[in-house]
């Protein structure tokens, strides 16, 4: 008898809400048109069978009651029966549901993905990770004096040519709403004047942002999935995004200041103390919802990226698939490798990462602009609501997407994905609310004349 539970991945007890949610994602996750290969693309679509098959009996309460009656009755006479996903939900994390079950519930969509089984690291895998953090600490010392060096020279610069441009002019406000479709005014709100535009920026909270300068760009993809077409030029006007994404130290201080709730939950898929221990400070905040992801960013005085506004900052204006180029490279980005507790991980390269990396790991895999991880690490929260038929409506001046809707679109793959995940103008979009373990964001300022 056939595991439904198992194969889509949830808990016994699961709400019916965490069973859509993790269908839909399941649905996004294996569409065949992520899958590169005939034989990855056949793999997707019968286990996409499966997933259907399985949603189809537990969507329905009275299908769903007579099944765990037969599930029950089938495992008394022969015993629980392996099957293909067993390795999705191990021994150790069955101890650790049985855990949070004695413990108080917390809210639903704190449980609404499961956890991922960790894959234990052999020798070889171990010294591959020593390696990468010896030679990453070897080129962080290498940049780090490279830009003391370019700090030296600014300086001097600025002080033999003197400017009365001021970059910054703050005006404070204090308001807080806890509503979730509120607003928040932010406590610092920096105007940006147009002169000088500097490549780079820091901004009042020392977090440093990237300019992707006005101009036109073709936005979609004819190689992707559908509502990645049709591929259309607009025109974005100037604008900063961060260089980074947000940090679990960044989003601390936030959550200091009063404007800021906690993640849903505190553990990675790796690690049970990941926001609370300070060794994964400079790692991707996860497990933030939408309106989380807003509100931050208001706090600092700015904004979440348009959907647009990404993926320019992504790719650049030449259409390129990754933000370094057209050809996909596991040693780019943090994607489900060898190290990736998935059944799809790709093993022909290994980043040392089991889920999520420290922002900014990996320096080739830059985007046109110097913006880090915009593929792979963690999903994105931009600003828009998604639609599927957009990009044939679309503005063609600064579009923010639609004025309403169900769902808001992510951006940038995570590393859970393979190459066709990670691609520049992939589109997936949740429901606003929803916070995953893949998920976190980064911010946006607009640039005023």
């Amino acid at each position: 008898m056939k595991d439904f539970y198992q194969i889509l991945e949830i808990p016994d007890d699961a709400t019916q809400d965490q069973i859509k949610a993790q269908y839909r994602f399941l649905v996004q996750a294996w569409h065949p048109d992520k899958f590169g290969s005939p034989e990855s693309k056949d793999k997707a679509e019968e286990r996409l069978k499966e997933i259907n098959e399985a949603y189809s009996v537990l969507k329905d309460p009275a299908k769903r009651s007579e099944y765990d009656k037969a599930r029950i009755f089938s495992k008394s006479v022969a015993g629980s029966q392996p099957n293909d996903y067993s390795n999705t939900t191990t021994n150790h994390e069955s101890e650790e549901n049985s855990e949070r079950e004695n413990q108080p519930r917390e809210s639903e969509f704190q449980r609404s993905y499961p956890k991922l089984s960790r894959k234990p690291q052999n020798k070889s895998t171990k010294r591959k990770t020593q390696t990468t953090v010896l030679l990453t600490s070897i080129a962080g010392i290498f940049f780090i004096s490279f830009f003391v060096l370019v700090g030296i020279a600014w300086t001097f610069l600025r002080q033999s040519t003197p400017t009365t441009t001021n970059i910054m002019t703050q005006t404070v406000t204090q308001r807080v709403d806890r509503s979730p479709t509120a607003s928040i005014t932010p406590s610092i709100t920096p105007i940006i004047s147009s002169f000088p535009s500097a490549g780079e920026i820091t901004d009042n909270f020392a977090i440093p942002m990237k300019l992707v300068p006005a101009g036109k760009f073709k936005m979609g993809s004819n190689i992707g999935a559908k509502d990645e077409t049709p591929t259309h030029e607009i025109f974005l006007d100037s604008f900063y995004i961060d260089k980074y994404e947000v940090t679990n130290a960044q989003y601390t201080k936030c959550i200091t200041a009063g404007l800021c709730q906690p993640p849903k939950q505190y553990n990675s898929t790796a690690y049970d103390d990941y926001f609370t221990n300070s060794k994964f400070s400079n790692y991707p905040v996860i497990f933030v919802d939408w309106y989380m992801a807003k509100a931050y960013c208001e706090w600092r005085g700015a904004r979440l990226p348009t959907e647009a506004e990404w993926e320019k900052a992504a790719r650049g204006v030449d259409e390129r698939v990754y933000p370094w180029g057209n050809t996909f490279d596991g040693t780019f980005l943090n994607s489900c490798d060898e190290t990736c507790a998935h059944e799809s991980a790709n093993s022909e390269f290994s980043d040392g990462y089991p889920d999520v990396a420290p922002v900014g790991s990996f320096e080739k895999g830059q985007s046109p602009y110097g913006i880090f991880d915009m593929a792979g690490n963690a999903w994105e929260w931009v600003g828009d609501w998604y639609s599927p038929a957009f990009y044939g409506e679309s503005p063609l001046q600064n579009p923010s997407g639609p004025s309403s809707g169900q769902y808001r679109v992510i951006r940038g793959g995570g590393w859970r994905d393979q190459s066709n995940g990670v691609r520049a103008s992939v589109r997936v979009y949740f429901e606003p609310i929803n916070a995953y373990e893949f998920l976190g964001f980064r911010c946006a300022k607009s640039i005023i004349p």
